[in-house]
């Protein structure tokens, strides 16, 4: 994920700090979004999620939500 907005999309999933200055290029955690443990690694600054492949269409999904409501706000202000 990358772009405008991805760190605060994703700051409605995921219980760390996603922003540049925070998570600098070549850094990994490991971490829950929502109910699923992920991994989030941002390279050549974009982000990268990588969850169990099970729980792929929820991940697809609620980060499909997070962007959306994102946008929406964007938008209405």
């Amino acid at each position: 994920i990358s772009g405008a907005g991805a760190e605060d999309a994703l700051a409605r999933l995921i219980p760390i700090d996603l922003r540049p200055a925070a998570f600098a290029d070549g850094a990994a955690a490991r971490t829950l979004c929502q109910h699923m443990t992920v991994s989030v690694c941002r390279v050549g600054g974009v982000l990268q999620i990588m969850a169990f492949r099970s729980m792929a269409r929820t991940l697809a999904h609620e980060i499909a939500d997070a962007m959306a409501s994102v946008a929406g706000r964007q938008t209405a202000g």
